[in-house]
């Protein structure tokens, strides 16, 4: 799940959860099954779904792109609890630029790229 973080009207910050959904409605409980042929045996398929709109958690959609899941209510509790997670992110987030600044935070953030990039070389 991934949300942006605005300042004003421009996006200067996204944040994310990861979450591993134990079953999404695929060929065989759990996900991944060793026999799959296709991305489709494997459950529901993602493309670009708007999680949450001017506030609102949109179950309704959800539920339709998940209906084939054998535990549709953990993975709706699932995905509460992630955009929960990016709420109290952008939250974070704010806070540390009231406190620092915008520049400041975005400078710091490049740096932590730049290090992960310099890390993985």
């Amino acid at each position: 799940v991934i949300t942006p973080v605005f300042s004003g009207a421009n996006v200067v910050f996204w944040v994310a959860s990861r979450g591993h959904h134990a079953d999404i409605g695929g060929a065989t409980p759990g996900s991944m099954p060793p026999f799959s042929k296709s991305l489709s045996e494997e459950g529901a398929q993602i493309v670009g779904f708007k999680l949450v709109e001017r506030g609102e958690f949109q179950e309704t959609g959800i539920r339709e792109i998940l209906a084939k899941s054998r535990n549709l209510g953990d993975n709706l509790n699932d995905l509460q609890a992630q955009v929960a997670a990016n709420n109290m992110g952008i939250k974070l987030l704010r806070e540390l630029i009231d406190e620092s600044s915008l520049e400041t935070v975005q400078k710091y953030m490049l740096h932590i790229q730049d290090n992960a990039e310099a890390s993985v070389r």
